[in-house]
C-alpha cells in the first residue's frame, strides 16, 4: 500500500503544478498510472486486465499494430513474475543482512525523533 501511496505522489508532483487543485488533474493522473508498463509484470494493468492498451490522443494518428495478446496466458506469466520478484525481494531481505541482532537482556539506544504533525502531506 505503501509503494501505491507513493506512485500516486508522484504522478501529482509531475500532473499537477499547483498541488492544491490535483483533483483536477484526476483522470490524466489515473490514465497515466494505468497504461504505464509494470516492471515486475512487462505489461500495463489495463491491459491485464481488460486484454488491450487504450489509445490516446497521439495514437489515432499513427497505425499501431496490436499483437495477438492471450490474456490468460500473459496473467498467468504476470502472477509468475511477481511471485518471482517477491521471493526475490524476500530473499535479500531475510537472513544474516539484518544489521540489529539483538539479545534478551542487552541494552539499546533508542533515538526519538520528532516528526511534524503534516510531514509528508501536500502543501
Amino acid at each position: 500500500m505503501e509503494r501505491a501511496n507513493q506512485v500516486i505522489n508522484e504522478r501529482i508532483r509531475l500532473f499537477c503544478t499547483n498541488t492544491k487543485q490535483w483533483d483536477k488533474q484526476l483522470q490524466e493522473l489515473i490514465y497515466s498510472i494505468n497504461t504505464t508498463i509494470n516492471k515486475t509484470t512487462m505489461n500495463s494493468p489495463v491491459k491485464l486486465l481488460k486484454g488491450y492498451s487504450p489509445r490516446g490522443a497521439i495514437d489515432n494518428h499513427f497505425k499501431l499494430l496490436e499483437n495477438d495478446f492471450d490474456l490468460k496466458a500473459e496473467r498467468v506469466l504476470a502472477g509468475e513474475r511477481i511471485e518471482k520478484s517477491q521471493n526475490k525481494y524476500y530473499l535479500s531481505n531475510s537472513g544474516s543482512k539484518n544489521p540489529f541482532d539483538f539479545k534478551e537482556g542487552q541494552f539499546v539506544l533508542v533515538k526519538k525523533m520528532n516528526i511534524a504533525a503534516d510531514a509528508g502531506k501536500l502543501q
